[in-house]
């Protein structure tokens, strides 16, 4: 964060979003964790690829049209 203040990108609205953004981080970092234990690694790390590309391909779509 301090080479975005560096070069001036840290501002009042950056900050606003961090901090609105925080509680959904750490709230989703127990989940992580909780649904990690149900799984084994193999599928795991499937189920997060898939959410990628299903994410990678939402963002895609939406930068297209």
């Amino acid at each position: 964060m301090a080479g975005y203040w560096a070069v001036g990108l840290w501002t009042t609205p950056v900050n606003h979003y961090y901090l609105l953004s925080l509680p959904g981080v750490l709230l989703a970092i127990p989940i992580g964790r909780a649904i990690n234990a149900r799984f084994d690694t193999g599928r795991f790390l499937t189920v997060i690829h898939i959410a990628l590309l299903a994410s990678g391909a939402g963002l895609l779509i939406h930068a297209l049209f």
